[in-house]
């Protein structure tokens, strides 16, 4: 490559004053006498800059315009006219030498792509994961179907049934057998005696583990955790090379639109996200506030899925594009390198949640940000009663796109069509690690998030812990596994999602392997580490609180105190759902075999999956005809 190339990012006469830029992908090297090599992959453009111009380019992460960026690399409210003038012809040299690119390139990448775009895919399974809730049960699955009989759709509905009793399966059974013929769709159920059936053949077909396989679809009894991800992880199986909607057995589909919603498309990258997710939050007293104030509509639920869901990340910011806003300022470079190599898919798309929050503690007002804190902030008396409200409505305020996963999996499109990864099968809080792994193994994930919410009604009366606000450290195992797959990183490069799936799983099963003071010092550093960093990003909150929000910030600063205390206990590195139900000498043991044991799951899950699809060719499912 010729080192002395130029090329010109854009025309920058007077007239081109508003176009906005950002640093490309840059690799720099020093080579002395104060010059560095650098190397912009966006547009394939390197030279030798001086290392005082070089060094303006970490600044310029964001779209912004020329003068703009001079402003904020000046360091100076006031910069002086000189000041402002030397630094804004330097950005322009970055600019016309093609380190900095401008929005209209990109936009001009989505406009004209180089790769095919893809068209929908229709939803073909409807997913309900359920234990011991038939009156529950139907009253959901009545509502989806009456969505989608009224939109013409013909797709399956499939449950996944957990019920631990012979007795409570014949229910759940007889009760689908009548919805069936009541409405004239397709209706496949699975209890534990088709799962039995199923494993058996999935571990002949491929001479595959048989614990690892048990323990994907039935959990581990040792330990006594619920078995919610073993449920989800024969849905993955069932439904190998769909796409498909999976929500939870006590919502219903009562569509409401997000407040202010707006047209165009936001997109996110997750540095640039807030701590727990984009979407906006309103706090309600109780359920009948929520639902008198949201805006229901009549709306069919998988066309909104379908819009995005299996899509090239480009493809789906194209067709906003021709017709309305987006909204790049908030992405890396690293975004924009998907749209232009035709990477990047929309593998899960999300609804937000109207009603129960699903939360086990009154929390989520501790992290909350902008708007969302100024809503539950605007008045002490009315604070301290939603503070400790089950009821809110969460939800984006349009279409937004972003690799963060989301913190909560109750209303999920799935592209299932290649490998996911699998369910934590034990414990609480799978949901979250799925969404995590998903991003680790799968580097092109995206999550499009939808500006409207579905319903989360349980029958039954909820409230929150009678500890409150204060939180054991690792509230349920899945946190343990979180913390322990944030030591390993993966080169990008390893692209292929089944090796990076064995490199993680290799990863965890070596940790579970370790001698036992190793693996709890491991822990506790983890742990230590997650906590510095949430107290961080929480001291910095209370230093931004004005005078008005003070009772809010003596609560932060209540929870910090709390999570100090904690930390040199002797159950800091201890999960919490494991000491609940087991002797406490038995906890890091067990917990150590859980950790081995997904790892050894991850590694053999991409066969387990390709097992499943080989039955599927010859006729044999998991879930059967009611």
């Amino acid at each position: 490559m010729d080192g002395n190339s130029v090329t010109t990012a854009a025309n920058l006469s007077g007239r081109e004053s508003n176009v906005r830029y950002r640093r490309g992908v840059i690799t720099q090297f020093t080579v002395g006498d104060g010059m560095e090599l650098v190397y912009c992959k966006d547009t394939a453009s390197a030279g030798l800059l001086p290392c005082e111009l070089a060094a303006l380019l970490p600044h310029c992460g964001t779209f912004r315009t020329i003068e703009e960026h001079a402003r904020a690399c000046c360091g100076d409210q006031n910069p002086t006219g000189q000041a402002m003038s030397q630094m804004q012809a330097r950005l322009k040299e970055l600019a016309e030498r093609g380190f900095l690119i401008s929005d209209r390139q990109v936009f001009e990448t989505l406009i004209e792509p180089t790769v095919p775009r893809s068209t929908s895919v229709a939803i073909r399974s409807i997913c309900f994961p359920t234990c011991n809730r038939v009156e529950s049960l139907e009253r959901c699955m009545q509502s989806y179907i009456s969505n989608c009989r009224q939109y013409g759709k013909t797709n399956d509905y499939v449950v996944m049934d957990d019920s631990p009793l012979p007795e409570v399966r014949s229910a759940h059974r007889q009760m689908l057998a009548t919805l069936r013929a009541q409405h004239d769709v397709n209706i496949k159920y699975a209890g534990w005696e088709e799962k039995y059936e199923f494993s058996t053949r999935l571990i002949k077909t491929k001479e595959l583990p048989s614990d690892l396989v048990e323990f994907a679809l039935f959990g581990d009894e040792e330990s006594g955790l619920a078995t919610y991800g073993a449920n989800r992880n024969a849905i993955l199986l069932h439904t190998i090379g769909e796409t498909i909607f999976c929500t939870d057995d006590d919502t219903l589909c009562r569509i409401a639109a997000a407040p202010f919603k707006a047209d165009g498309l936001l997109a996110v990258s997750r540095a640039y996200a807030p701590r727990i997710g984009p979407e906006e939050t309103w706090h309600f007293p109780d359920r009948a506030a929520a639902l008198n104030a949201a805006n229901f509509e009549d709306s069919c639920l998988l066309d909104m899925h379908e819009q995005f869901l299996g899509k090239e990340l480009g493809t789906c910011i194209a067709e906003v594009a021709r017709t309305g806003l987006v909204d790049l300022d908030r992405t890396e470079a690293q975004f924009h390198n998907m749209l232009a190599s035709g990477e990047g898919r929309i593998r899960v798309t999300l609804n937000g949640i109207l009603g129960d929050c699903g939360w086990p503690r009154p929390l989520f007002h501790i992290h909350w940000q902008g708007q969302s804190l100024e809503r539950l902030t605007r008045d002490e008396s009315e604070y301290q009663a939603l503070r400790i409200s089950r009821e809110f409505l969460r939800v984006v305020d349009r279409i937004s796109i972003s690799d963060q996963a989301p913190s909560q999996g109750m209303f999920l499109g799935l592209d299932n069509r290649d490998v996911l990864p699998p369910y934590l099968p034990v414990g609480k809080g799978e949901d979250i690690l799925f969404g995590q792994v998903l991003s680790k193994c799968i580097y092109d994930t995206y999550y499009a998030r939808l500006p409207w919410a579905l319903l989360h009604d349980p029958l039954e009366p909820r409230s929150f812990s009678s500890e409150g606000m204060f939180s054991p450290l690792i509230e349920d195992f899945f946190r343990l596994i979180q913390e322990l797959a944030y030591t390993l990183q993966m080169d990008r490069r390893l692209s292929d999602p089944k090796v990076r799936l064995r490199i993680l799983g290799c990863h965890l099963e070596e940790i579970g392997r370790l001698p036992a003071f190793d693996f709890r010092e491991l822990v506790c550093l983890r742990v230590w580490q997650a906590a510095s960093e949430e107290v961080r990003y929480l001291e910095k909150a209370i230093e931004l609180a004005d005078e008005s929000r003070q009772f809010w910030a003596s609560d932060v600063k209540a929870y910090v105190r709390r999570r100090r205390d904690q930390l040199l206990a002797r159950e800091v590195c201890m999960p919490n759902d494991l000491s609940e139900r087991l002797d406490r000498t038995q906890v890091m043991s067990i917990a150590q075999q859980l950790v081995c044991r997904f790892g050894r799951l991850l590694q053999w899950w991409p066969d387990i999956v390709e097992s499943a699809r080989s039955l599927r060719a010859q006729g044999y499912t998991l879930a059967k005809p009611v």
